[in-house]
Parts: structure tokens; sequence; C-alpha cells
């Protein structure tokens, strides 16, 4: 196993200027609306991972391109009570089943992108390692206000990843809030 810490961070680093010089100017223009939210709820870890339920979070940040499609920036975050920590940092295309006036907007997304799990125990050395992740997930959004600019949403998915040499699949369910900027 091989301890790939301090890359992990620069990853992340040129993950976020990479979305910052995508989003970035579409933001400022704001032709379809820049949206930024954050998640919370469960993640089911494959047996791989100790098959356990943990806390799963996540932060995103997206641009529309059309009311139907966005284009978004995630990073999920899982942490099990004592030794592991997955994080993920993915590309999402989402696509919503919608049209302006709706306030009930279903929608399915598919990812792709990076994963790092790391194990860290009390009285032995820590270990992690990165691979690629692919996610895909449906879930729902309920607009409020009189613009439409706030949302509460509901999502399940499914996250994979090949760290460590195995393919692992760990199911989510979370729930969150989203603001729209623009558009």
């Amino acid at each position: 196993m091989k301890s790939t810490g301090k890359y992990g961070v620069i990853r992340a680093l040129a993950f976020c200027f990479i979305l910052t010089l995508m989003l970035g100017p579409a933001a400022l223009a704001q032709q379809g609306g820049f949206e930024i939210g954050g998640d919370a709820g469960f993640i089911d870890l494959d047996d791989e991972l100790g098959g356990e339920r943990e806390f799963r979070g996540d932060f995103r940040a997206g641009y529309f391109f059309t009311d139907r499609f966005e284009l978004e920036g995630q990073v999920i975050r899982a942490t099990s009570l004592f030794d592991l920590t997955l994080t993920a940092y993915m590309v999402n295309g989402v696509f919503h089943f919608r049209s302006a006036e709706e306030t009930f907007v279903p929608y399915v997304f598919g990812g792709v992108g990076s994963a790092n799990v790391e194990f860290s125990r009390l009285f032995a050395p820590n270990f992690d390692d990165n691979g690629t992740a692919l996610q895909a997930g449906v879930g729902a959004r309920f607009y409020f206000g009189d613009e439409h600019r706030g949302s509460w949403r509901l999502e399940a998915s499914a996250l994979n990843e090949d760290t460590f040499d195995e393919d692992s699949t760990h199911l989510s369910l979370v729930g969150g809030f989203s603001w729209r900027f623009g558009g």
C-alpha cells in the first residue's frame, strides 16, 4: 500500500483551480445561472471497505447551461467513526426534467472523478490510495421562493471507485440545499 497524502492535497487544489477556470467566466456572465449547495446523509460502504453505514457530506458548485442541463463540481467526504475516510472529487453532468415554472423537478446525473481512501489507525501506520471514480444517481429538487432560487434536494446515488486494487461501489442517500444565482 502506498501513501499519497500530499498528492491528494495537490490534486484537490488542481481540481479547484480547473473548476474555477471552467465555471468562473460562466458565473460572471450569468447567462444560465450559477449554483452552490451542500448535502448530508448516509453512505453504505462496500464490503471491501468494511460494509458499514457512515455519515457523508458534500459540497457542490455548478453552472446551468440551459434550464435542463447543468455541469457541476462536487466534493464528497465520508468518514467512519474510527479509521476510514473516503474523499471523492467529481465532475457531474445533471439533466433536469423541468420547465422554468415548476417547483418539483426530478433529475438524473452521472459523473467522473478521483477518489482517495485513507485508513488511519491509532497504533498502526496510516495508508491511503487514490483511484478513479464514477458516479450515477437520481434525485428531486423542491424549489421555493418567488424566483425559485432556493431548493431542497433529495438524492440517491452509487459511487464506484477503484482503490487498493479493488473495485468498490458505495450507495448513498442524501438531502441538501442549493441556491441559484443569475439566469
